[in-house]
């Protein structure tokens, strides 16, 4: 069914024909909104506004304080309102609060309702928004739907006046209520004449949001007041956002209170109620499983299977297993299969600890298999807080000096769990190259405190054997390795040039030709976003650039070209603070190539030239993996 308002709506803010569709056919559209900076403000600003005392299911637009109620929709505004022309071009904001269900919520269930009819709907669309400042689900009160429900045509007046779906209230919450699940800084777009309602909130975190209304900018916003000592009709007032914010809620309000606002005219309203017979045949029932931004519960699930593999899969010494691909053949039927066999390493081991990290909420043995593995990492360092790349069990380990790859990410584990290592920062800053770019291994003394390292320990520092000059050059800077090393000493003056050299690197597109080890590009966006996560904000001017790399290796089956370059795709974008769809694409690829041990397969990550594809394994593919579905989907109320 398609009303005179629709036709009319169509030049006005609808940009692309999707979400046309969404809002004249089922009412609203999800949209990705807010990025990490923009959710982190909005929770900031909640934190120094919410008052001591709130209910369980606190407003803010239902507060008496009106200076209060000004500051929250000034500042909400201020964050949101550069991003409106992306999700509602054409409109503007009329109010803004905060819609705050406490944890644990008994009192908190918001029952079936529609929103103020705020626009002439024979002449306009009005619009809300709702933007949740965490993920929500069923668990924590999402956002219930009627699909369809606009088709009531009701007109919502203050305070709540007859509708012509009073009578199907029972129905309409027991089989027309639709759950949308949605991602942290997301927003749901719906026309106001929408029914919907949020159940409890049955976690142990606050469930937030910021609630918005919308009007046309060539229009004037109306509030219609319904007077029960003349049912039948409504009076009709143009408000403006400061009306709307001294407004009471739900309460029909005396002529004096009234004089902000212009009367323009009483509207004859006595709408018919709706039988049974013609809701069923004009709406559908919802849909069964419901309509998700999302899926957070099966990323949830799929997580805890992931973890359950990896405690399983650790070594008693705490190693999590890297695998060394020897040969390579062809069998008679075209398939190409790998020789592998078990190459001790203490590197996949901090890379799997690290991803483990994110998921220690899902399953106490984490605990375990974090402390394992911190002792095992511990018990591989060299004097001066230095590692190799091989382990003291594995027979090679002669062959290589300590790398700053290895060195930078196992330092910068441990000093997150609190582990204390010697002073190690000035290897880095004593292995640099003439453009400020570290290099990767540590073989010669070539420092008067490199001198005096290898005099403390008798000539072994830096040992290694000339077979290594066979796989690689002592001079090698990798893209790769700089990032990591970023990502542990942060930003100072020792770092700036190298931060310097991974964003000209970045803004020129060489990439490939400044990655030695690694076998492909998405290992650097993963570790580079890394650093940027981790507080390396100079790196800002290559976000957009890594972004629009990464998006680009999309498939259509939502991957990123295969399971372990789709967990670092998802990583990084979350590392950047990206909220997207995309993302929903990509984690649904990954659990549906989730293995039946909850492993994901091993998929070589690097080597050394000429051959980047040599080490991986299904630990290291599944704790990559691990981090992007927990990350994603964390445990509700976390």
């Amino acid at each position: 069914m398609q009303s005179v308002t629709d036709d009319k709506m169509l030049p006005v803010f609808l940009g692309d024909e999707q979400k046309a569709a969404d809002i004249q056919g089922r009412g609203y559209t999800l949209q990705p909104f807010l990025d990490s900076a923009d959710v982190e403000a909005l929770q900031t600003l909640h934190r120094e506004t919410l008052p001591a005392g709130a209910s369980e299911y606190y407003v803010t637009a239902f507060s008496s304080d009106i200076a209060a109620k000004r500051h929250i929709y000034e500042s909400i505004r201020a964050v949101v309102e550069p991003k409106m022309a992306k999700l509602a071009p054409g409109y503007r904001i009329l109010n803004a609060s905060f819609v705050t269900k406490k944890a644990g919520s008994t009192r908190g269930r918001l029952a079936l309702h529609q929103d103020y009819s705020l626009v002439d709907h024979e002449e306009n669309v009005g619009l809300n928004v709702w933007i949740p400042l965490s993920d929500v689900d069923t668990t924590n009160g999402c956002m219930r739907m009627v699909d369809y429900s606009r088709e009531f045509h009701h007109i919502s007046a203050t305070p709540p006046n007859p509708s012509p779906y009073d009578p199907l209230r029972p129905e309409l919450e027991a089989n027309y209520l639709t759950d949308v699940p949605m991602a942290c800084g997301s927003a749901v777009l719906f026309d106001t004449r929408v029914l919907h309602a949020t159940e409890e909130n049955r976690t142990t975190s606050d469930r937030i949001a910021v609630f918005l209304n919308l009007y046309p900018e060539h229009a004037t916003p109306r509030l219609h007041f319904w007077n029960a000592q003349d049912p039948d009709r409504l009076e009709v007032f143009e408000v403006d956002t400061e009306f709307m914010i001294a407004l009471p809620p739900n309460r029909y309000l005396e002529d004096p209170e009234k004089t902000s606002a212009n009367f323009i005219g009483f509207m004859d309203y006595k709408p018919r109620p709706w039988s049974l017979a013609e809701l069923q045949s004009k709406l559908p029932l919802a849909p069964k499983p419901a309509i998700v931004m999302t899926p957070t519960e099966e990323a949830t699930d799929a997580a805890r299977k992931a973890v359950t593999y990896l405690v399983g899969s650790q070594l008693p010494d705490g190693e999590f297993q890297t695998e060394f691909c020897y040969n390579r053949r062809e069998t008679e039927d075209g398939q190409t299969v790998e020789d592998l066999m078990f190459d001790s390493s203490p590197f996949v081991t901090s890379l799997v600890l690290y991803s483990l990290d994110f998921a220690k909420a899902l399953d106490p043995k984490t605990a375990d298999a974090t402390s394992k593995g911190i002792k095992f990492l511990v018990s591989e360092m060299d004097p001066g807080g230095l590692w190799r790349y091989w382990t003291r069990k594995n027979a090679k380990r002669s062959i290589i000096p300590p790398d700053l790859d290895d060195t930078a990410c196992i330092s910068a584990l441990l000093e997150e769990h609190g582990v204390s290592i010697p002073n190690d920062h000035w290897l880095f800053y004593d292995s640099r190259d003439k453009r400020g770019a570290f290099f990767t291994w540590l073989y010669k003394a070539d420092s008067l405190r490199k001198k005096w390292l290898s005099f403390r320990t008798g000539g072994n520092a830096f040992t290694f054997t000339e077979e290594l000059w066979q796989w690689t050059k002592g001079e090698d800077v990798c893209a790769v390795v700089n990032a990591n090393c970023l990502m542990y000493l942060g930003e100072n003056d020792g770092t700036r040039k190298a931060i310097d050299y991974l964003l000209g690197m970045l803004k020129d597109g060489t990439e490939e030709k400044e990655i030695v080890f690694y076998a492909h590009k998405m290992s650097l966006y993963y570790f580079a976003s890394r650093a940027y996560f981790k507080g390396v904000k100079s790196l800002e001017p290559a976000k957009a650039t890594m972004v629009e790399r990464i998006l680009a290796h999309q498939q259509a089956d939502g991957s990123f070209g295969d399971e372990l370059l789709t967990g670092l795709g998802v990583c990084a974008l979350m590392n950047l603070g990206v909220q997207t769809e995309t993302l929903a694409k990509a984690i649904a690829y990954l659990v549906s190539t989730q293995q039946a041990d909850g492993s994901w397969k091993r998929i070589p990550m690097y080597g050394g030239p000429p051959t980047p594809t040599t080490f991986g394994s299904a630990d290291l593919t599944t704790g990559i993996c691990l981090e992007a579905l927990a990350r994603y989907a964390p445990p509700a109320g976390k």
